[in-house]
């Protein structure tokens, strides 16, 4: 697939650099592709049309672009998505940041479940990885049965606090092989714990109107409502960090409108798009980080079903690829096909 002259801000970072490996996987190869940021200007790095110089933000990058993916966090698209807009009448933005999620004239997409939602739209927003992850097998499911309730529990790998928390959580296992124990004090991120033999009940900032819920709890809740249940379905996370370092594991308690059996969640769920079943729990058969990551299906596993007809998963997904840039990927693919 060719475009036109495309615009990558943040190449550099994580999920920058994810973005443009997936981009090349996906064989979307830009007539002319820009990396663009602000602390690694000069670096080379290697993109779907060959090794390339990042170059610093200036307004003059995007006035012929055709497409824009922002991979930059949420104060860059803050700052430059307003103004891109403003110079460019035919550029598209795919953000990948949290910065226009909740913005009622902003559609938030995966392209699977909401692609309509897009159409006619320059700026489109990308869900947060609990959500995206969450959402490959919800989907089918609501389609199927009707949705009623949703209570989530995830268990988040390091990669999405930054790099900063990676790296700590890289030196804290360091110091655990060579002193036999886990480090009792540090950070990790922002967080004033070490993550090393840790778990930490506590992602984003938590306020006062949210009744003890996190940032990251409401933010899954408000994002699965605005892409799939439309504000009708009741939706409560509790997200505790782990020390994994690249893919977001969750359990999924899933009130529906019926009463299936485990064969037909299971028979659904392998033939629904971006899902792949591993649940054979006797034979030691199930996803997990050391089997998804790096792979663009959601894994999904330990399929049970209540006696009063809840259905109950177990779902791995790569926090950098399937929770970020695959999302953008699939958008630029749509809008391009």
């Amino acid at each position: 697939m060719q475009i036109g002259k495309t615009v990558v801000v943040g190449g550099s970072g994580m999920v920058g650099r994810v973005l443009l490996e997936t981009m090349g996987r996906h064989e979307i190869k830009p007539l002319n592709l820009v990396v663009a940021g602000r602390s690694s200007v000069g670096e080379t790095i290697k993109t779907p049309v060959g090794d390339t110089v990042i170059t610093g933000l200036e307004l003059d990058l995007f006035r012929d672009a055709e497409l824009v993916f922002m991979a930059a966090g949420a104060g860059v698209s803050r700052e430059w998505i307003p103004q891109i807009l403003g110079a460019n009448n035919c550029s598209v933005i795919i953000d990948l940041s949290s910065a226009f999620r909740y913005d009622d004239n902003v559609p938030l997409v995966i392209p699977s479940i909401n692609k309509r939602d897009m159409i006619g739209k320059r700026l489109i927003a990308c869900p947060n990885c609990t959500t995206s992850i969450a959402l490959m097998p919800l989907a089918p499911i609501h389609h199927a049965w009707s949705i009623q309730r949703v209570d989530l529990a995830s268990y988040q790998a390091a990669s999405g606090a930054g790099k900063q928390a990676l790296d700590d959580l890289d030196a804290q296992t360091s110091y655990w092989a060579q002193n036999g124990l886990p480090p009792s004090s540090g950070s990790t991120g922002s967080t004033p714990y070490p993550l090393a033999g840790n778990l930490l009940a506590r992602i984003d900032v938590a306020q006062a109107e949210w009744d003890g819920f996190t940032k990251e709890e409401m933010k899954t809740a408000w994002e699965s409502r605005k892409i799939l249940f439309k504000d009708t379905v009741p939706f409560y996370a509790t997200c505790i960090r782990v020390p994994v370092r690249r893919c977001h594991s969750e359990v999924l308690t899933v009130q529906v409108d019926a009463s299936p059996s485990v064969g037909e969640v299971r028979q659904l769920l392998s033939e629904s798009f971006g899902v792949v079943v591993l649940d054979d729990v006797a034979s030691h058969i199930y996803p997990m980080p050391l089997n998804m990551e790096g792979r663009e299906e959601v894994g999904c596993g330990r399929i049970r079903v209540t006696p009063n007809g809840d259905i109950l998963l177990w779902v791995c997904g790569d926090q950098l690829l399937r929770g970020a840039a695959l999302t953008a990927v699939e958008i630029a693919e749509v809008l391009y096909s």
